[in-house]
């Protein structure tokens, strides 16, 4: 899991999807516009530092909330034109999958803070985080219990470099299986809860396990390929091309956790032909 690019361009792009819609939302939007601008901004100053689960309630309701989602919900070339250029803005090692899961392609734009809750948001860049349509779903609308947000800001949020995603390998049936868990006791206080609350609400930790069965038979056929090493030296590859995979993906990127549990496993290294 690593950050994302923020787009910063936010009331140009605002203007361009506002001035193409209808005269019936077009004309009660303009007329906000100068509000708008504050409330981006503001937007802006709840998130650097984040603490985005203190920025104050929406004042929109009615038939302006309505127009204010509208900006998103269009089809226009100029909400097609953010999309687009949110995800150019992201590194092309990181274009491909969704981070708040690394599993699914980010297929589809979360609203941080809900359309629903927060309507004047609905086309604000900094806003829209790519993601992959399960995420999205499973995200919903409840964003934070209790004071405490439930899912990672991969544009704000200060991702702590410490291993907090580990594994470990069993066998069933005389095959290997991967068993996920969190510890977020070197995690700091500020970040771990909302970490806990993220991976419980995107059910990752049964969602690796799941995707985990193919990643392993993968690794399996392609260590079997290698005739001329022994243990040590599979074991010492597999733990390097691991390292690799954090150094690009982040700490925690569970391909990478995988690996090193496979690679610290005898009993699956033995399964492939290693003794």
């Amino acid at each position: 899991m690593k950050n994302l690019i923020p787009l910063n361009s936010t009331i140009p792009h605002w203007d361009a999807i506002v001035n193409v819609m209808r005269l019936t939302n077009r004309r009660p939007l303009h007329a906000i516009r100068g509000a708008i601008v504050l409330r981006f901004t503001e937007y802006l100053q709840f998130s650097t530092p984040n603490n985005l689960e203190n920025i104050p309630a929406s004042i929109y309701a009615g038939a302006l909330a309505t127009s204010l989602r509208t900006c998103y919900n269009s089809r226009s070339a100029g909400i097609e034109s953010l999309r687009q250029d949110i995800r150019d803005a992201q590194q092309e090692f990181l274009k491909g999958e969704c981070q708040y899961c690394n599993i699914g392609e980010p297929s589809t734009m979360d609203h941080y803070l809900p359309q629903d809750e927060f309507p004047e948001f609905s086309a604000l860049s900094i806003n829209l985080l790519p993601c992959c349509s399960t995420c999205n779903s499973e995200k919903g609308e409840e964003w934070v219990v209790g004071g405490v947000r439930r899912i990672l800001n991969y544009y704000y949020d200060d991702l702590p470099n410490v291993n907090y995603l580990f594994c470990t390998i069993t066998f069933r049936n005389g095959n290997a299986v991967a068993n996920f868990s969190l510890d977020t006791n070197a995690v700091p206080a500020g970040i771990a809860g909302v970490i806990t609350n993220h991976f419980a609400d995107l059910d990752l930790l049964e969602r690796y396990r799941t995707r985990s069965a193919g990643e392993i038979v993968e690794v399996h056929d392609a260590i079997m390929q290698k005739v001329n090493k022994n243990l040590l030296g599979i074991r010492a590859e597999l733990i390097q091309d691991a390292i690799a995979l954090k150094n690009r993906k982040g700490a925690n990127y569970w391909r990478a956790v995988l690996k090193i549990a496979l690679a610290n496993s005898d009993q699956f290294l033995q399964s492939a032909g290693f003794w």
